[in-house]
């Protein structure tokens, strides 16, 4: 996941309101702010192969 896409649902996840519910899941605005700590989180790894290649 690249920087821009991470800080594209930052600014969607913080757009939304703590007790805000998003969808009939319970899915809420509190839930979309952990979301995207987490994605902030995630780093590329680029892949290897154990032939160096």
């Amino acid at each position: 996941m690249n920087e821009a896409l991470k800080a594209s649902f930052r600014t969607f996840a913080d757009s939304w309101s703590a007790e805000d519910h998003v969808d009939d899941s319970g899915l809420t605005g509190a839930d979309l702010k952990i979301i995207a700590d987490q994605l902030e989180g995630v780093v590329l790894i680029e892949r290897i192969t154990l032939d160096g290649k």
